[in-house]
């Protein structure tokens, strides 16, 4: 059984997996890196998995996209992740580093 499904998913591949904000929230800190995204995201290789340019799409959304700024719980999770980085908090419309 796994030989077979192995060379079903090497024949065919997987089904593209569904792109939320919620899916790509660990990749947060690359957001928060002040890398150019778009720039990135132009020059994905035809090779890589098509969801590549999706995610980057995704993590160029605002802030506010990724967490809800009017309740304490999910502030926390990203003031957390800026104090741990030494970055300030950015402004929930803002799509790039603080």
């Amino acid at each position: 059984r796994i030989r077979k499904a192995k060379h079903k998913i090497l024949q065919e591949g997987l089904n593209p997996l569904r792109l939320t904000h919620a899916r790509i929230k660990p990749l947060i800190p690359l957001k928060l890196s002040g890398k150019r995204l778009g720039y990135a995201q132009r020059r994905v290789p035809d090779w890589c998995d098509p969801q590549t340019r999706e995610v980057l799409e995704l993590l160029r959304d605002p802030y506010s996209s990724f967490y809800d700024f009017s309740r304490a719980w999910s502030l926390n999770e990203l003031k957390k992740l800026c104090e741990e980085n030494g970055l300030p908090l950015p402004d929930a419309g803002a799509v790039g580093a603080p």
